[in-house]
């Protein structure tokens, strides 16, 4: 076998670290946007839209009732 570096595995690596990169760059991005969004709503609660008792789609949630 051949371990040797081919062009192939250069294209990869560098696909893979600009993904990488653009993940990286996109959890900052709603890291430092989710902090605003929390030092505008200040204290206040944010009340859930899905009810408490239940998703009413499964069996498992309807069964409870």
């Amino acid at each position: 076998m051949n371990f040797l570096m081919q062009p192939w595995h250069l294209l990869g690596f560098t696909l893979s670290s600009w993904v990488n990169r653009e993940q990286q760059l996109a959890i900052e991005y709603l890291k430092t946007e989710n902090g605003i969004l929390r030092n505008k709503l200040g204290k206040k609660r944010v009340s859930s839209p899905v009810s408490t008792t239940g998703c009413n789609s499964c069996a498992e949630c309807s069964d409870e009732r």
